[in-house]
């Protein structure tokens, strides 16, 4: 069956409504059902003749003209409109199964698919710069390769992991925004995220400068902290590179551009395992020369990523040029950000910490969990997180749309999907255990650990999937406060002292430690299965609406910008019915018992002073400024300043890997293989 005019059907989103009761979507068109099969018809001036509908036009756009024609489409047949940058089907499959795949399956999963299957590419080249370190300097030795993975899982906890959680604001203000009619204002955003994401950077490189201690007081070998340090302070600029390579990647995602992040990242990839290879082999720098390597790859794929978006912006559509809008309404940037900063902080960091709790146990214990750690890391990276940001995207392109029931149609072919691949992946991980080590390692100590504890890394690797499109959901829809609230229940109450006390107490060491790890992710993944599901995601499209209005550029005051929220949209109440979204203004008004609009303040009442309300913001913004760069100098200070092992002592390195402390004035044992003074450091 054809039909030549799909642009003329607009079909009804959500369940049968009464003949009097009339809806607004996103192109500000209002609605009511006229027949058994759903279908909803604008209404507007014309009259209705006998059995027919006079053609209305609204905005260039013409909808249904006659009830034959109406009466064309069945249920289950899929009907496309064309919203500027996203496609939303206008009829829905109904049963059972419509409450899970609202579009059928096989629409959702190749649309899904065709953004996740770059977005999984592009995030494993981004992930493999920590692994390529790691596979380079452990043919270096068993103390390089410690070395290096103590220092990148540092790195990515106390910096990586940071920025990508302030970035979870981009995942939902992005999508959100390139989905609704304004997308010019995503270019704010992108300045907004450049300059917020700038500003924090200076308080993780802080902690990298101060690394050192840090580590020591961690009770790490103090010869592994002592490199661990220098390694972190070559790092030091490639934060910000990183950090900019983020925002730029999730610019262009977002425009549903995935290939070109993905060939750059290939690109970026190719450069630093050359200069790997250089400096460690042919010029000899030790393990700085991998620090110096991923530095520099990164520098170089901040300068791709801004050339192409210099050429597509152009034309102008996501970007009006530089604006004092960045420098407004960081408040609901931060309301997002600093929720998705636990989020992601928490998650990372129990999985980091195992390399703390590892080194605690020795030198072998802590390179297999460099590897382990790596392996679980890239599987999570292959599958679960591409598929994640790309539910994420999809997800937050409805929401700014206007569609409640997109949401349902992605995650729940996301979960399948990844459920499905998992499947693969842990019988790989199993059978391949014993060859997975000697990528990494030739020490046949290190392998045969590895060897034995990669069955326990497959056992969670399901749950581990719906952990990554679970929350690339709640990134999309803005919850991630609940997120965090989630993360640090599962992983911080439950697993991890688990696995702890495994580890400690039962002298199970690796083993203890990822049996916690795999009982918590388990717990994780069910709680964010459960949650997702519970979503209304009718209220999440009209969250998103307030997130992604046009404000006055000088409004900053919270009360305010909630007042001119309400204006904008209308004050819904908790009565509110699920189905609803707010009239345009260019729309009669619909009286309801359940929706009432304050009455309009004047400009006066709201903006008392302009300039001297924009000259706060830019002084509380500067404050901020001057704060975290002296955090940053004090820390330089110290660093330069101060002799670390007068504070910590002397130690004797023992034939066995492990260390142990030497008070002052005391000879050094005999059976040391190397004694550590003020002199090495």
């Amino acid at each position: 069956m054809s039909f030549p005019r799909t642009n003329k059907i607009r079909l009804a989103e959500h369940t049968p409504v009464t003949h009097d009761d009339r809806y607004t979507n996103f192109h500000h068109e209002t609605y009511r059902p006229t027949d058994h099969f759903g279908v909803a018809v604008r209404q507007g001036s014309s009259q209705q003749g006998s059995g027919s509908q006079r053609p209305l036009v609204s905005r260039g756009r013409m909808l249904a003209e006659t009830d034959e024609e109406r009466q064309q489409l069945l249920p289950g047949d899929v009907r496309r409109t064309e919203v500027p940058g996203i496609e939303i089907p206008d009829v829905v499959h109904t049963g059972w199964l419509g409450r899970f795949f609202p579009f059928g399956f096989c629409y959702e999963f190749k649309k899904l698919v065709q953004l996740a299957l770059p977005i999984t590419i592009t995030s494993l080249i981004a992930f493999l710069s920590g692994p390529i370190s790691i596979i380079f300097c452990g043919r270096l030795g068993k103390a390089a390769l410690a070395t290096v993975g103590l220092a990148v899982s540092l790195f990515n906890v106390t910096g990586f992991a940071v920025i990508t959680g302030l970035l979870t604001a981009a995942d939902t203000l992005f999508s959100q925004t390139f989905g609704s009619q304004d997308k010019w204002r995503m270019g704010v955003q992108l300045q907004r995220a450049f300059v917020i994401v700038s500003i924090c950077c200076f308080p993780c490189a802080a902690l990298h400068l101060l690394a050192e201690p840090i580590l020591r007081l961690l009770k790490q070998d103090p010869v592994v902290a002592k490199a661990a340090a220098d390694y972190l302070l070559y790092m030091v600029p490639g934060l910000w590179f990183a950090a900019y390579a983020q925002i730029f990647t999730k610019y262009i995602q977002t425009q549903n551009r995935v290939l070109p992040p993905l060939f750059m990242g290939i690109a970026t990839n190719a450069l630093n395992a050359l200069l790997h290879y250089v400096l460690l082999f042919v010029v000899k720098t030790g393990v700085k020369g991998s620090a110096i390597s991923q530095v520099a790859a990164y520098a170089f794929q901040c300068v791709v990523l801004i050339s192409y978006i210099l050429t597509i912006e152009r034309r102008g559509v996501t970007w009006n040029g530089w604006t004092s809008k960045l420098w407004l309404d960081w408040g609901t940037w931060f309301k997002l950000a600093m929720p998705g900063v636990f989020m992601t902080t928490l998650e990372w960091s129990i999985f980091e910490m195992g390399s703390i709790v590892a080194g605690t146990i020795g030198e072998k214990e802590l390179a297999t969990q460099a590897i382990l750690f790596n392996v679980e890391s890239m599987c999570f990276t292959l599958l679960p997180l591409g598929f994640g940001v790309a539910v994420s995207i999809r997800l937050g392109h409805f929401l700014g749309a206007g569609s409640s029931v997109g949401p349902r149609s992605v995650l729940s072919v996301a979960l399948v999907t990844v459920w499905v691949i998992s499947m693969l992946f842990v019988l790989t991980i199993v059978l391949l255990r014993w060859q997975i080590p000697k990528i990494f390692t030739t020490d046949n100590d290190v392998i045969q650990l590895a060897a034995s504890l990669l069955p326990l890394v497959a056992a969670f690797q399901i749950f581990d999937g719906s952990v990554g499109v679970c929350s690339g959901a709640i990134r999309g829809a803005g919850l991630q406060f609940i997120g965090a609230a989630v993360c640090f229940v599962t992983l911080y109450v439950i697993g991890g002292p688990i696995g702890l006390c495994l580890v400690f107490l039962t002298g199970m060491k690796l083993n203890g430690l990822w049996a916690g790890l795999t009982v918590g992710t388990i717990l994780e993944g069910l709680v964010y299965f459960t949650i997702c599901q519970c979503i209304n995601w009718d209220t999440q499209v009209i969250l998103a609406r307030e997130r992604t209005k046009v404000v006055d550029p000088v409004v900053e005051d919270a009360e305010n910008e909630a007042e001119v929220g309400f204006q904008n949209a209308g004050y819904i109440s908790d009565q509110t019915s699920s189905h609803f979204l707010s009239t345009g203004d260019d729309e009669e008004s619909i009286s309801s018992p359940q929706i009432c609009r304050r009455p309009a303040a004047t400009p006066a009442a709201i903006f008392v002073d302009r300039p001297t309300k924009f000259r706060k913001v830019m002084a509380s913004r500067v404050g901020l400024i001057v704060s975290v760069v002296a955090i940053f100098i004090v820390a330089a200070c110290l660093r330069a300043l101060t002799p670390w092992s007068k504070s910590f002592g002397s130690f004797c390195l023992l034939p066995n890997g492990t260390y142990v402390s030497i008070s002052r004035g005391l000879s050094k044992p005999h059976n040391c293989t190397m004694f550590l003074t003020e002199a090495l450091y």
